[in-house]
């Protein structure tokens, strides 16, 4: 071939090209008009039993059926030390870590590494580029809650990949993938209210809690039985440690050693979002493992409601048929 003939050649293919690029991109926007609208897509869903104001799931680990405590306020998932020997389970080799807990800080101690991690059939997987399935070993407060053996934490590392409807009163948790909807309404059944969240660290949710009149930012936790709110959440609401001196001390514990000293106080009202809750007792504490929020949201103000935490989206929707206790 001549280099005229060559370059015809070439032309003549870019020529074409041209003519099929506006076609490809009507294409391309069918596609994504037909694909990219707001959408919901179930994953699996399994039971939840509220037990002593904890939120306990059935988990699969190396194909063995184990129960966890369904944690969305804690950053990582953690296994109890006696699930070691309960079900069998190998030490990472490799990895050690330490744990902050509401009792102060676990010395390091080597990671489990398992073969399998499924939830209602479905594999669990962080974001991460690396697929070795290791978790943190702890001791935790409890080895039994109603009488069912305690096995480990589902924290939110795991949690987070999906957006979570949290039927409650219901025992029911579904899992979806939320698509497209950053910018749309969430297209979840049950008539909802959205409350907007906050996102200070890539595990942590806190959602905006009215109490006096003033906003506290509380730490979604169904892992805690009991709400809080921290000195920190306190200075806010110009409530001083020296005012609840006169209350009656309480002690708490959670992942960590030592037990946590709290004090109470009523309030005629408390908001999040269209739920008003009344007569509420809180407590009031610093937890020995450091607490940076304003507020703790546990089960004792979550378990009467049917909710959607979407992490894809940073928002909370509450089924508006749900009631406050």
């Amino acid at each position: 071939m001549s280099l005229i003939a060559a370059f015809v050649a070439v032309c003549d293919t870019i020529s074409a090209m041209r003519r099929l690029v506006p076609r490809f991109l009507l294409l391309f926007a069918s596609i994504a008009h037909g694909h990219g609208a707001c959408r919901i897509e179930r994953k699996t869903e399994v039971p939840v039993r509220i037990v002593q104001n904890y939120a306990l799931v059935e988990l699969a680990v190396n194909g063995r059926t184990a129960t966890f405590l369904l944690d969305t306020g804690a950053e990582r998932t953690v296994f109890a030390n006696t699930a070691i020997e309960e079900l069998g389970l190998a030490r990472d080799e490799w990895v050690s870590s330490s744990i902050r807990g509401m009792g102060g800080v676990i010395e390091r101690t080597a990671n489990v590494v398992l073969r399998s991690f499924d939830i209602g059939g479905l594999p669990l997987r962080r974001r991460s580029v690396n697929p070795v399935l290791s978790f943190a070993v702890a001791p935790l407060p409890w080895h039994e809650i109603g009488g069912r053996t305690i096995s480990g934490v589902l924290g939110a590392d795991y949690l987070s990949v999906f957006d979570l409807d949290l039927d409650l009163p219901g025992g029911k948790l579904t899992l979806y993938d939320t698509i497209g909807c950053m910018r749309e309404q969430i297209p979840w059944e049950p008539a909802n209210s959205p409350v907007l969240l906050e996102h200070p660290k890539p595990y942590v949710i806190l959602a905006p809690v009215q109490i006096l009149g003033r906003t506290l930012h509380a730490q979604l936790d169904t892992g805690a039985s009991f709400s809080f709110v921290s000195w920190k959440g306190a200075a806010q609401l110009s409530i001083t440690p020296t005012m609840l001196a006169q209350t009656p001390e309480l002690s708490a514990r959670g992942i960590g050693r030592q037990g946590v000293a709290m004090r109470s106080r009523s309030f005629e009202l408390l908001r999040l979002g269209p739920v008003e809750y009344h007569d509420v007792r809180m407590l009031f504490g610093s937890p020995a493992g450091g607490f940076p929020f304003e507020m703790l949201l546990g089960m004792d103000l979550l378990r009467s409601q049917h909710i959607f935490i979407s992490y894809a989206t940073n928002r909370l929707l509450i089924a508006t048929n749900a009631k406050a206790d």
